[in-house]
């Protein structure tokens, strides 16, 4: 299971050097580091800016919790101690269920997001289609500073492919993303627009909830996923339209 949360952390945390896996020299554990980078409006003042995030998965997880770190030269260690208190606090409160490593890199990034901004006097409109989550940005698919990417995904296969098509467009519309799914005989894409962070969230849905069946006809999550291409789109870019 395990293995299944890292391919998702990877699906969606996927520029060059945001996460690297390393195996434990004295133990079965895995340890994942992830650099989280907040959300646009903050990147635009300050580029580089990021969030280590170091988490070390036991062989026994789910059973056993993972541990972690985090640590920024960009936030005091005011800020980064009320960062690990709330990620240990939902450690705490998830263990021993799934799943739980990827929501918590997600959240701690919305935190991130959220003090960076505080410090920039931003006051970011926050919606969610999902409880719990905050995303940032509004129905024009842009951030408040006007960026919009784009993201090519390529399905593997939909075995119950009017359930399936009906949730990615459910998604699109709940967080105000456009594109197009397009079929070309057992080639699946999928073009979406937005801003990163609502096509972060549409990429830890489509990972991390059963949008299909496995040839028993069980309920499955999207295992074969394979992301083409995601970046940011030019300032003149047209959005796609619905």
């Amino acid at each position: 299971m395990a293995e299944e949360e890292l391919d998702a952390i990877k699906a969606i945390f996927s520029l060059p050097g945001e996460v690297r896996v390393e195996s434990s020299r004295s133990s079965d554990a895995k340890q994942c580091t992830v650099v989280v980078k907040p959300y646009e409006n903050v990147l635009h003042i300050f580029p580089n800016c990021s969030l280590t995030v170091v988490v070390t998965i036991p062989a026994s997880y789910p059973a056993e919790a993972p541990t972690f770190s985090v640590f920024s030269d960009d936030l005091p260690r005011q800020d980064l101690s009320k960062l690990r208190t709330k990620a240990g606090q939902y450690l705490e409160d998830s263990a021993g269920m799934l799943p739980g490593i990827l929501p918590l890199l997600m959240s701690l990034q919305d935190e991130f997001s959220m003090l960076m901004s505080e410090r920039l006097g931003t006051v970011a409109s926050l919606s969610s289609g999902n409880p719990g989550r905050q995303i940032m940005g509004g129905s024009s698919g842009r951030d408040i500073y006007g960026d919009m990417w784009i993201l090519l995904v390529q399905i593997d296969h939909m075995r119950a492919k009017v359930k399936y098509t009906k949730t990615l467009r459910n998604w699109s519309t709940e967080l105000g993303l456009t594109g197009r799914l397009l079929f070309q005989g057992k080639l699946i894409l999928n073009l979406l627009q937005g801003s990163r962070q609502q096509l972060k969230e549409f990429l830890m849905r489509q990972k991390m909830v059963n949008v299909d069946v496995d040839s028993r006809g069980h309920k499955c999550k999207e295992r074969l996923l394979n992301i083409l291409c995601e970046e940011r789109l030019p300032d003149q870019a047209e959005r796609l339209v619905s």
